[in-house]
């Protein structure tokens, strides 16, 4: 059985966005033959899904996924507002919550 973990992340709004997860079993193994991940943003916990990440496998098997958001996406974010976002894969005909948290927007970021 997987855990669910709770994990907040800092989006910059108006850039592309992206964060490699891995999903683990309660015993410490990778998660394999996964078969989709829903990775979805909403303002609620269970309101309307307002943009979802894509999810890429690294590699076949391994568990290791890269969420990614474009800059399209993340300029639908607003500053000051409270976002949501809960990563669900599907195993065996069954669905599993592995990760979820509260988003924090800051203005886009500019180099010097």
């Amino acid at each position: 059985m997987a855990t669910t973990y709770d994990h907040p992340l800092t989006i910059a709004r108006d850039t592309d966005f992206s964060f490699a997860a891995t999903f683990l079993l309660s015993s410490g193994g990778a998660v394999t033959n996964i078969t989709s991940v829903d990775a979805d943003i909403r303002q609620r916990p269970k309101g309307p899904v307002i943009t979802s990440f894509t999810a890429t496998e690294t590699s076949s098997g391994s568990g290791v996924f890269v969420l990614s958001l474009t800059r399209a996406q993340t300029k639908l974010l607003r500053m000051g507002l409270d976002y949501y976002y809960d990563i669900v894969y599907i195993r065996s005909a069954k669905a599993t919550r592995q990760l979820r948290g509260k988003i924090t927007i800051e203005k886009e970021r500019t180099s010097t």
